[in-house]
Parts: C-alpha cells; sequence; structure tokens
C-alpha cells in the first residue's frame, strides 16, 4: 500500500507542471565562487563556538546526538556511475569506538540495470538483469560487512527507455503497475538485508525540471498526465523494512519582512514546494493554497486515494539546499496557467557553495555541517525535533545532471583531470572523521 501511495503522489503531481518558464536557472545554482580567503588550516571539530549556548560537550562532537542517530553519505546510480563507488577507509568510523557509530548510506538502485528492457509481441516488457542484481547483492553484502547500513532509493530519475519510449513513462497510469512489480523484485532480491527503502528522491525536482521548465529528462514542458485507481500495494512484511520518501524544499523568508504579502508569499511558496507533496501524506488532499489557486486544472483524489495516502509512509526524507526570499506578485491574467506561474511569487535564491576548484578544500561547505550540525542538536534537545539521522550530500564529487561535473558537491575530490579518478578527502571529510571518533 505504502508503495502505491507514495508512487501516486508523483504520477498526479505531474498533471499540473503544464509549461515552459521564462524565468532564471531554475538550478538555482551561481558560478564558482573563490574561497582562497577562507581559513583551512584547521580541520578540526570547531567547538569554540560559545555564541549557541551550553549542552554542548567539548569538543563537539558525535556524543551530542542520541545513541541511535544515524549519520552518513548520499549518492544516486546514475550520478555516479563513471567512478569508482566507495573506498570502505573512509568510512572506517562506522565501527570504531566501544559503543561504534551509527553509520549509513543512501544510494540508488538503477531500474535500468536491474531491469533489462525489451518489447514482447509490440508491448513493453523486461526480464532481470542478473549482472545487475549481482552488483547490488555485492555492494550492499559489503556495506554491512562494514557496519554501514544501506538506504536504498528506488527511483532517482533513471527510468528505462522502454517506458517513456513506449507510453511516456510517468504520464502514464501504466507506470504505476510497472514500478510496483519493479519494487517487488527489489524487496525479493535484496529486501533481507535491506531494511529501510525511499520510493522516490525529490518528486518536486522531477516534476517541475522534467515536465514544467524542461531542463532536466526527459525535457518535456507541457504534457499532463492522467491518474486512474490505484491498485493494493505489496510488500514483505516478513522482512520487517520500513518505506519512505525523500522531498525537497527551500526555506522561504520574506523579502520584506514587514510586508504582510510577502510573508503569505513565503508561506505560499512553501506549500507549492515541500507541501504539494507532504500535504497529502498527511490530510489526503492538496494545501489549501494550490486548491483555491490552480482550481480545476488540479487533479484530485478519489475517496479511496486519499485513504491510501494518508500516513502512507515510516519516515519522510527531507532533502535541503538553500533559504531564498518570497515576494509577493500580481498574477499575470494573460500568463499561461502553469505551475510555474499559480503561486504568484518572485523567488530570489542567494547561494553560497564551496566548489574547491580543481582542488580537495571545501572550507565553506565544511564550516556549514560543523554550525549546521549544532543546530540540529539544539532542535533535538530543545525542541524534542524528531530527527533520527544525518545524510550528506554527497559522498563523492559526481556527475551533477545538466551542470556535468562542473560542480563538486561531495566531502571525497575525484580527479577527473587525469582520468586517473583518484580521490583525496576534502576539509569536510576529515572534518567528519574527527567529529564521528
Amino acid at each position: 500500500m505504502a508503495i502505491k501511495g507514495l508512487l501516486l503522489l508523483v504520477l498526479i503531481a505531474l498533471a499540473s507542471t503544464v509549461a515552459r518558464s521564462e524565468s532564471d536557472d531554475p538550478s538555482g545554482i551561481d558560478p564558482p565562487s573563490d574561497d582562497d580567503d577562507d581559513d583551512d588550516t584547521d580541520d578540526g571539530v570547531g567547538d569554540d563556538d560559545s555564541s549557541l549556548g551550553k549542552g554542548f560537550r567539548r569538543p563537539f562532537g558525535r556524543k551530542d546526538f542520541p545513541a541511535n542517530f544515524i549519520f552518513g553519505t548520499a549518492s544516486s546510480a546514475y550520478q555516479i556511475s563513471r567512478v569508482k563507488f566507495l573506498t570502505w577507509k573512509e568510512m572506517s568510523r562506522c565501527r570504531d569506538g566501544p559503543d561504534g557509530v551509527g553509520c549509513g548510506i543512501r544510494h540508488a538502485v538503477a531500474w535500468p540495470a536491474v531491469e533489462m528492457d525489451e518489447r514482447l509481441d509490440g508491448y513493453p516488457s523486461s526480464r532481470v538483469n542478473e549482472a545487475g542484481i549481482r552488483f547490488y547483492n555485492n555492494l550492499i553484502d559489503e556495506l554491512l560487512s562494514k557496519g554501514i547500513e544501506p538506504y536504498v532509493t528506488l527511483f532517482h530519475w533513471d527510468l528505462p527507455q522502454v517506458l517513456e519510449s513506449d507510453y511516456k513513462g510517468f504520464l502514464n497510469s501504466r507506470i504505476v503497475n510497472d514500478f510496483r512489480d519493479y519494487a517487488d523484485l527489489c524487496f525479493r532480491k535484496f529486501g533481507d538485508r535491506v531494511k529501510y527503502w525511499i520510493t522516490v528522491n525529490e518528486p518536486w525536482s522531477f516534476s517541475t525540471l522534467g515536465y514544467a521548465h524542461g531542463t532536466f529528462p526527459p525535457n518535456r514542458c507541457s504534457d499532463r498526465s492522467k491518474k486512474d485507481e490505484d491498485e493494493d500495494g505489496v510488500f514483505l512484511d516478513s522482512q520487517k523494512g520500513q518505506i519512505g520518501i525523500t522531498l525537497n524544499t527551500d526555506w522561504l523568508e520574506p523579502f520584506n519582512e514587514r510586508s504582510k504579502n510577502d510573508q503569505a508569499a513565503a508561506y505560499r511558496s512553501i506549500d507549492f514546494m515541500f507541501g504539494w507533496f507532504m500535504e497529502p501524506l498527511h490530510s489526503g488532499s492538496y494545501p489549501d493554497e494550490m486548491v483555491k489557486r490552480v482550481g480545476k486544472r488540479l487533479p484530485t483524489f478519489s475517496a479511496s486515494e486519499s485513504r491510501m495516502l494518508i500516513g502512507s509512509f515510516d519516515f519522510i526524507g527531507l532533502n535541503y539546499y538553500t533559504a531564498s526570499y518570497a515576494a509577493d506578485k500580481h498574477c499575470l491574467i494573460s500568463a499561461r496557467p502553469s505551475y510555474l506561474t499559480d503561486p504568484c511569487v518572485n523567488v530570489s535564491r542567494v547561494d553560497r557553495y564551496n566548489q574547491g576548484g580543481n582542488k580537495p578544500r571545501d572550507v565553506i561547505r565544511r564550516n556549514y555541517h560543523r554550525d549546521h550540525l549544532k543546530n540540529l542538536s539544539l532542535a533535538i534537545k530543545r525542541d524534542d525535533a524528531n530527527v533520527k539521522g544525518y545524510f550528506v550530500w554527497s559522498f563523492l564529487d559526481n556527475f551533477e545532471w545538466v551542470e556535468g561535473y562542473r560542480v563538486r558537491f561531495g566531502i571525497i575530490y575525484v580527479n577527473y583531470e587525469d582520468g586517473s579518478l583518484e580521490r583525496l578527502s576534502k576539509n569536510s571529510s576529515n572534518w567528519f572523521k574527527k567529529f564521528l571518533k
């Protein structure tokens, strides 16, 4: 039931992503920044910041979090297929210490790697790719042997081409049964060892960038999807696994903090990004602002679909990148209705991230994780925030979609320049090693 309910969100969401935007680059990525002025001489834990008040151990580290809190990194199948996957010494802290350290890695199974495309009697079909199954079995076994818990994403945007060619993939409700069969295959082959499953990574990104802006595959700008009644999902209860979904959102602040219109615009933007997918899982319907502004173009859930959606998750993953400013704007009556124009908000992003250039330096990233984890620790202690783990994006420098290899988000540096794919620890990786001691 959980698989079908969570996938239903993505299928229906595509119905409202229906026009090309004439706005700025949707990736929100600024040109590389020069970080030569940052101090990278010390990769220590950084426990000298008293501004966060009392309550931290000295030095600040792993023990400032609950004993069962999971620390890990993340990757996706398509984005690292060009580099060797893991170096175990870089994650060796997972088994160090008298109590050990809860460690995990979020990685994706490539759907096309485990099911081979083919057509039978003119219809798309698939057969199991035993080589792909063997690869993931070996990967999972090796992770577990090093004390690393696998958190497996079923869909990180790499759809078998035969499904896209035959019926336009996620624009057709036939995808539900195909995805169910694929998920069932993964459960049967890997579920005896994998206990944490993520159905879809960032449905907002997949929907808007792939079907509204048209900048990501499948590069569509004006298609609508049609939904139909869902069927009961399948999950192997005997494996005692958990299923969730990974959503993403920015945090929005009003451009003018004194303007009530801008305050409302900030909340509205979050509704159109995070609430679009989270609210149906909570209440079985879309956020009120979306219903009011999108009107009849917004698909509706049947009563059975709403029941299926409510609470259809064991956990929620949240990817977040930056904060933005939201300013209210008048809706243009002449504008072509689409997801890109419905919110009637101007969003301004100010991103600063650590490129590091062609060298393993990322001081800004190191400082970000240090300061952010201090605040996360405070949120858990003071506000009882129900946060169970923190996964860094990303483990390795990787292929960042339309940006290619121009940007480097990894805590491990990969040498692309001479073809060696040599990997070196960055400042952020060295910091994490000390933090986890």
